[in-house]
C-alpha cells in the first residue's frame, strides 16, 4: 500500500476531538498509522492499542516509526520524547500532526 501522510488543520483536530468526546483521536491514530506504514514504516496492527500493557509496545512502535520516517532522524532522544508524549493523547496528536504538516509543506513527504 503506497499511501502518503495527509495534511490536516490543527484547529479541525481540536474541534473534532472535542465534539466527538475523544473518539476522533482513535480515528486519527489509525489513519496516521496507515499513512506512516504507507511511506515505509512498520507499525503493527492498530488492535494492539486496545490491549492493556501491549498498547505501550504499539505506542513505542508508532513513535519509533514516526521519528524514523516523518522526522527522518535516528535520534534516541527524539524517540523518547515522542514516546513519553504519546501518553498524553491530545498533545501527542497535535505535535505529530504539526510535524507532518510541516514536512508536507517542505515537500519532504509526498
Amino acid at each position: 500500500m503506497n499511501r502518503s501522510p495527509e495534511k490536516h488543520s490543527l484547529i479541525a483536530l481540536i474541534l473534532l476531538t472535542f465534539f466527538t468526546l475523544g473518539i476522533y483521536y482513535f480515528i486519527w491514530l489509525y489513519n496516521t498509522k496507515e499513512d506512516i506504514n504507507g511511506i515505509g514504516g512498520k507499525i503493527p496492527t492498530f488492535f494492539l492499542y486496545f490491549i492493556p500493557l501491549v498498547n505501550i509496545y504499539f505506542l513505542y512502535c508508532f513513535a519509533h516509526e514516526f521519528v524514523r520516517y516523518v522526522r527522518k532522524e535516528q535520534d534516541t532522544t527524539m524517540l523518547l520524547l515522542y514516546f513519553i508524549c504519546s501518553f498524553m493523547p491530545f498533545i501527542f496528536m497535535l505535535v505529530v500532526q504539526y510535524q507532518i504538516n510541516k514536512r508536507i509543506d517542505q515537500g519532504q513527504l509526498a
